[in-house]
């Protein structure tokens, strides 16, 4: 089975303090050239198997977030639920990815979640969860993505309250939505 690959995004929880990066981008696109005219762009596509290798690894989470002490804590092939840690269900794909609220009918044919942790005491720990979620089709994942970026753009520039097992709720500004 081919897949076009929607997303590779990465939520951050660094001291208390939640950032996102802007909206997950589709695969670049290539182009391909004849002697004579150019060919329409084409998006590479992956099987659902490849989706473990297009999440950064450890080490370069780990570079990017000024930390050398990420570890792998969790993998998984399932949709995540994070809806009973946010308090606004609108907004929980803006505090996790891969979330069951926004891709179970999305028609995907594998997905990829992976969290890193430095295992420090809650208030200074830094967690990293990456997901990469395969459609069938180039249109699909262009879909997901509209989908997706509507109910980010529902959460920009406010605050959600999220509880997450064994803290207490904290306030997480979410920033602006964009795509890139």
């Amino acid at each position: 089975v081919t897949t076009a690959v929607v997303a590779a995004a990465a939520a951050l929880m660094l001291s208390g303090r939640a950032e996102r990066p802007g909206p997950p981008a589709t695969a670049k696109p290539s182009a391909s050239v004849s002697s004579t005219s150019a060919a329409a762009p084409t998006r590479a596509l992956v099987s659902a198997a490849q989706l473990p290798g297009l999440l950064l690894d450890k080490n370069a989470l780990s570079l990017l977030l000024a930390t050398s002490q990420l570890q792998v804590a969790s993998t998984s092939t399932a949709l995540l639920d994070s809806s009973a840690e946010v308090t606004d269900s609108q907004c929980v794909s803006a505090w996790a990815p891969a979330q069951v609220a926004v891709y179970a009918n999305s028609g995907d044919v594998g997905v990829q979640v992976q969290s890193l942790t430095d295992g420090l005491e809650l208030a200074q720990r830094t967690t990293v969860t990456q997901a990469v979620i395969a459609f069938p089709t180039p249109n699909a994942a262009d879909n997901a993505v509209e989908a997706q970026f509507g109910r980010w753009q529902q959460c920009a520039n406010r605050s959600i309250t999220v509880t997450t097992p064994g803290s207490d709720p904290m306030a997480v500004p979410m920033g602006a939505s964009s795509v890139t």
